[in-house]
């Protein structure tokens, strides 16, 4: 004969219906869990797995050999580098900057090769391998050429040495571009600041600027004016032949007024702004042809 036992006990022939010890505190119907052959009060010391499953630690987990210790989160790390078992990996993929050495996700230390980022006008990309997001030269889109360390127009194969003188919106000396067209003017933009002085020293330094015959001169307030309406553009086709970008404040030759006999002359701000002063004030000079 035997009894029906209550919950936390189990029967015993010899002594009835007694308490399980603490350690079966486990049903095993949790997730890739079966029940073994013994237990005590419908609970058990431990689970039996399900196949590819192993008991550890009050649960079945999957049983993964000892490369999948990768959990592959954290500062560099963009993810697990293939499938995972027990939610860790054998390697990891890492963010940009960031180089998978073997056990961890590291910054990179990029030489100081690796300065271009390669893109913007006239740029096809990077060439070679990058590092930290940057490349130690840069291929160029069709009709540009890496030179000066950046990519710039090619001289059009129409050109030769010969060629001078303005060809549409280029002025040419000798086959080279040394100016862009200002819009609404007849005059040509030159490629870059020739620094910065007094008017009376801008004045002096553009004269003695000549190309192929055409000298140099100030720019007017209504040039600078044309110059700044149609900045992005003109800044785009400046650099494109290797040329600087205009920014800051910059000489006009135009008189705004004589005030107390001194005269104060028009000056204009590429970031914004123009105002009119001393001619014994230094600005940026952009000469003209």
């Amino acid at each position: 004969q035997t009894c029906n036992c209550a919950s936390g006990y189990t029967w015993s022939a010899s002594s009835g219906c007694v308490q399980c010890g603490s350690s079966f505190k486990y049903t095993c119907t949790g997730a890739n869990q079966t029940k073994p052959s013994s237990g005590c009060g419908g609970k058990y010391d431990k689970c039996s797995c399900k196949s590819g499953y192993k008991w550890k630690n009050g649960k079945c987990v999957e049983k993964c050999d000892s490369s999948y210790k990768y959990t592959c989160t954290g500062t560099g790390y963009s993810g697990g580098n293939g499938v995972f078992c027990g939610g860790k990996y054998t390697a990891c993929w890492c963010i940009s900057g960031y180089a998978w050495d073997g056990s961890a996700c590291v910054k990179k230390t990029c030489s100081s090769s690796y300065k271009y980022t390669c893109s913007g006008t006239g740029y096809a990309g990077g060439s070679g391998s990058a590092c930290d997001g940057k490349y130690t030269s840069c291929t160029c889109s069709s009709g540009y050429e890496w030179k000066d360390e950046k990519c710039i127009k090619e001289e059009s194969s129409s050109s030769s040495p010969s060629l001078s003188g303005p060809q549409g919106d280029l002025y040419y000396c000798n086959g080279a571009v040394v100016g862009i067209k200002i819009p609404n003017t007849n005059s040509y933009v030159t490629l870059s600041d020739i620094g910065t002085m007094t008017l009376e020293q801008a004045e002096n330094a553009c004269r003695k600027i000549s190309y192929c015959g055409k000298r140099a001169s100030l720019p007017s307030y209504f040039e600078l004016q044309q110059m700044d309406r149609y900045l992005g553009s003109l800044n785009r086709e400046l650099t494109s032949y290797g040329g600087s970008e205009l920014h800051g404040w910059h000489w006009s030759s135009t008189l705004e007024k004589n005030y107390n006999n001194n005269d104060y002359y028009y000056t204009l701000n590429f970031s914004g702004g123009a105002s009119s002063s001393l001619t014994n004030r230094s600005y940026l000079v952009r000469p003209v042809l």
